[in-house]
């Protein structure tokens, strides 16, 4: 993967009902540069989006 800045990834939000398919998606999403934030719930993601 290129290096790139912390500005220039994209946030990126990860939502599912499945807490661990949200976990091992964030830990591969972070691992990998992007700044991503999870949430188990449609409302909770409303708020953060």
């Amino acid at each position: 993967m290129l290096e790139r800045r912390a500005a220039e990834m994209p946030k990126l939000l990860v939502l599912d009902d499945e807490p661990l398919a949200v976990e091992m998606l964030e830990t591969f999403l972070k691992l990998n540069g992007y700044e991503a934030v999870a949430v188990l719930c449609g409302a909770d993601a409303l708020l953060m989006a």
